[in-house]
């Protein structure tokens, strides 16, 4: 180890601890985005269903 180590540094636990939770916030807004993307997806496959379960004349297109 040199005697410049980063682990040496005053300031290492701090930047350590700032690193563990900006990396935590970024895994919690992916699970967010994720969660609201499989809540849409389960909202259009049951629209998607519906209008599959319909008669072939009754289905309505969106303009």
């Amino acid at each position: 180890m040199s005697k410049f180590s980063l682990e040496k540094q005053r300031i290492f636990p701090y930047l350590a601890w700032i690193t563990v939770f900006l990396f935590s916030l970024f895994i919690y807004s992916i699970t967010l985005e994720l969660k609201k993307t499989t809540s849409d997806l389960e909202i259009r496959s049951a629209k998607l269903e519906a209008n599959v379960k319909q008669d072939v004349l009754n289905i309505q297109f969106p303009n």
